[in-house]
């Protein structure tokens, strides 16, 4: 079953970039640019979720980007602006359990009940170290 999720997850990630390079071809808009690092990949059922962040050159600010994929691989959904940075990439987790879906940027949690579709407002966690490091969800619980 792990190697199933890890075929799924390199074939949608390389579907992922060559739809990039089609858009950029096309006049599409940039999902990732020359200043973008992928933070993490996540698989839950048949739900894909890619969390990156891209430097925005312009407004000299790092901004982490979220998509999620709900249908197996045939299309992506829309992208999500999770939140700034100006020091640099956020550091981000994520943890999914069913339809519900978190995520960390830093010292505050986000959550969706709806596979990564629409989310909560942010929650504000404080840590002695400033951040959380690691998550992991059971049911109702992270």
């Amino acid at each position: 079953m792990k190697t199933l999720h890890l075929t799924i997850i390199i074939s949608l990630l390389s579907i992922f970039m060559v739809n990039i390079d089609i858009a950029c071809a096309q006049g599409g808009p940039i999902i990732m640019g020359p200043f973008s690092s992928l933070s993490q990949i996540l698989s839950s059922g048949n739900n894909v979720y890619i969390m990156w962040s891209d430097y925005d050159a312009k407004e000299k600010v790092y901004r982490t980007l979220f998509r999620t994929i709900n249908d197996g691989g045939k299309s992506f959904g829309h992208i999500y602006e999770m939140g700034n940075s100006f020091s640099g990439p956020a550091f981000s987790q994520m943890a999914s359990h069913d339809n519900n879906l978190y995520i960390v940027l830093g010292n505050t949690l986000k959550k969706s009940s709806d596979y990564g579709n629409t989310f909560e407002d942010k929650i504000p966690v404080s840590t002695p170290t400033g951040g959380i490091s690691n998550i992991v969800a059971t049911e109702n619980h992270v």
